[in-house]
């Protein structure tokens, strides 16, 4: 038994030299975090962006999931998330609209706060999830998280599209 412990170690050892070996382990993976958060803080903060705050923006008529055909979205959905999620986690959103555009919003973010964990902010999310009518999407960086929204109508579309693909 002892021998067939010390082949199966070594095995393991082989492999993992193998794979960490220099060349050997493949194309570096990007650091997506950094990325995100570089887009928050470095892309937004430039001069083609403007950035609001939710209750001022959305009370001023502008617009992020909204679309004419649809009914309303923004201000009796996505704009009371936003409000919990500060009052329970303390949040501080921003919308980012194009200067040019000042109107339609193109990203909705906060950066989380000290003591604030991921874990925290994901679990308050899925809690949400249950009673938003539409989805809440997510994306990620070290310190920041942006916020998306499908509305029941781009849901629709999208499950009649993977129901004509079979899935």
């Amino acid at each position: 038994m002892n021998r067939t412990w010390l082949l199966v170690a070594a095995a393991a050892i082989v492999f993992a030299g193998f794979a960490l070996w220099p060349g050997r382990s493949g194309p570096p993976v990007p650091d997506l975090g950094n990325a995100v958060d570089a887009q928050f803080t470095e892309t937004f903060a430039t001069a083609d962006f403007v950035r609001s705050d939710p209750a001022a923006f959305f009370g001023g008529g502008g617009t992020y999931c909204d679309e004419e055909e649809f009914a309303p979205f923004d201000v009796p959905h996505v704009l009371p998330l936003l409000e919990r999620l500060t009052e329970r986690l303390g949040l501080q959103w921003i919308v980012v609209s194009e200067a040019a555009y000042p109107r339609d919003a193109v990203s909705i973010y906060a950066r989380l706060p000290d003591g604030v964990t991921r874990e925290q902010v994901v679990a308050a999310l899925v809690e949400e999830q249950r009673t938003f009518p539409g989805d809440i999407l997510q994306q990620w960086g070290r310190d920041y998280i942006g916020l998306d929204f499908n509305t029941p109508e781009e849901r629709a579309e999208e499950e009649a599209e993977d129901a004509a693909d079979g899935e």
